[in-house]
């Protein structure tokens, strides 16, 4: 994951942008989408994913999990580096509730 590092206009432009992104949405349960980058503003508690269908900011619900994904993938695989890599989603909407499973090159397990 990364972290937004612009300061001052570059970075108000930036998270101006992502606030203007489509959220992503879950149109199917188990979604597969390959994961290109994640990013993240602790700040604003933005976050927003690059994937080949384009760059779509994350639902407020996930933002936890993108701060976490990274400590995650640090004990899985024992780096940062995890992307590009493929990723399931699921979403129950009775709850709110979502689920997101991410399958770095080379592990079987998701994370």
């Amino acid at each position: 994951m990364a972290d937004v590092t612009f300061t001052g206009t570059l970075r108000t432009r930036l998270l101006n942008d992502v606030r203007q992104f489509p959220e992503f949405r879950i149109r199917r349960s188990r979604q597969r989408v390959e994961l290109l980058a994640l990013y993240s503003d602790p700040e604003t508690r933005l976050a927003w994913i690059e994937c080949a269908r384009g760059t779509w900011r994350l639902p407020a619900a996930l933002f936890t999990w993108a701060e976490t994904v990274e400590e995650q993938a640090r004990a899985l695989t024992g780096n940062d580096e995890v992307f590009p890599c493929w990723s399931e989603w699921d979403h129950n909407e009775a709850t709110g509730e979502f689920t997101v499973e991410i399958f770095p090159d080379g592990y079987t397990s998701p994370f």
